[in-house]
């Protein structure tokens, strides 16, 4: 396909392509500690770490929130589609729009409200087994769902192209 591409989608491009990877090494992460709690309470003379625990729970937050900006950018988002399939393309590009219309709305809406939550946490607040400043954990919603947000604009412009002119290109 030849779509016409421009700064800030090639911008976001290398966004998702970041975020992916930093995904994959989080999944890594993530894994390793719950491997780790699962062979430690298997041996009993191991005592399970409890920082374990702590990581995991932090790594599967980021991962959420991170992981909503690839699926926004890819627009993979789970939807039931039944109805929609059996529209007119007209009706199905108005329900697309709409759609996408209804997440970037909620994805604004949720970074707002994000970034009120991250503001009122006491820099001096600390997670229980690691002393991580829980800045660190709060601040996956407030990242998450701006890079989601700035996906969802970056995908709305490919989105909004004619259809007809898509399906004629390939």
């Amino acid at each position: 396909m030849n779509k016409k591409r421009n700064g800030y989608q090639e911008f976001m491009d290398f966004v998702d392509g970041l975020c992916q990877k930093l995904l994959i090494a989080m999944m890594i992460m993530d894994l390793a500690c719950v491997l780790i709690q699962v062979v430690c309470r298997w041996i009993p003379s191991i005592k399970t770490p409890s920082w374990t625990e702590e990581i995991a729970r932090w790594l599967l937050v980021w991962l959420t929130f991170l992981g909503a900006s690839h699926i926004a950018k890819s627009s993979s988002y789970t939807r039931v589609d039944f109805f929609v399939e059996k529209m007119s393309p007209k009706v199905k590009r108005a329900v697309g729009v709409f759609s996408k219309v209804c997440m970037l709305a909620f994805s604004g809406f949720f970074s707002y409200k994000a970034l009120i939550v991250f503001t009122t946490v006491s820099v001096h607040e600390k997670g229980p087994s690691t002393q991580l400043p829980m800045l660190l954990m709060r601040s996956a919603v407030f990242v998450g769902m701006i890079i989601t947000f700035l996906q969802m604009i970056s995908a709305g412009g490919i989105f909004l192209e004619d259809p007809e002119e898509e399906e004629s290109s390939v």
